[in-house]
């Protein structure tokens, strides 16, 4: 496969596995955009001009700047009740935007205790450890949760991350060819069908699931 394919699978899909898996399940994924959408030139909100780098910069300051302060609000209401989970969620979701993976993987850990069954907490927590390279431990996991909610259409999109991330370009393949079949007009959905459509594109030898 060549270097384009590589950075749209690690840019889009792994970098912002969690965002998409999270957000494109709950409110359909208007909030989040591809790689290619961050990286094109944005449009000043004052003047029309196109954005200099030093508006970038200015603009992910603020926003690392608001993430802060959301965790720090986030750790003090965890700290007044740690039984909740939402809170718990919320919280390891900021961690994983600040890259912080070893509290975001205790967040969800802790949340999962209290919700064994939780799908969607487990999902979350695969994609961490696959991102501090636990691929064996996240594999397992959704796996699992593939098993049990065969219709769970971001364990199917986490998986196919995890597969990928490992060389099996085929388990990937099936995996997004499943989850853009659940529901083809999600955000998941419409990624996932992106990537099978790359994947045909780089390599049209590949077989497709069921063949």
């Amino acid at each position: 496969m060549n270097r384009s394919l590589t950075l749209i699978a690690f840019g889009a899909a792994a970098a912002l596995a969690i965002a998409i898996v999270v957000v494109g399940t709950t409110t359909g994924g208007d909030s989040v955009t591809s790689a290619a959408d961050q990286s094109s030139p944005d449009p000043s909100p004052a003047s029309g001009r196109l954005a200099t780098d030093g508006d970038r910069q200015a603009t992910e300051a603020q926003a690392d700047k608001a993430l802060r302060r959301r965790i720090r609000r986030l750790e003090a209401e965890s700290a007044a009740d740690p039984a909740d989970t939402s809170i718990l969620v919320e919280l390891g979701d900021a961690y994983v935007l600040g890259e912080r993976l070893r509290q975001a993987a205790r967040a969800f850990g802790a949340a999962l205790r209290l919700h064994p069954d939780d799908s969607e907490i487990s999902i979350r927590l695969a994609l961490v450890w696959q991102a501090q390279g636990a691929s064996s431990r996240a594999l397992r996991t959704l796996k699992s949760v593939v098993a049990a909610h065969p219709d769970n259409q971001g364990a199917h999109y986490a998986l196919a991350i995890v597969f990928y991330s490992e060389g099996d370009v085929v388990g990937a393949r099936h995996e997004w060819e499943t989850a853009a079949r659940i529901d083809p007009s999600t955000s998941i959905g419409q990624r996932s069908r992106s990537f099978v459509d790359l994947l045909e594109e780089e390599d049209p030898t590949t077989p497709a699931s069921g063949e």
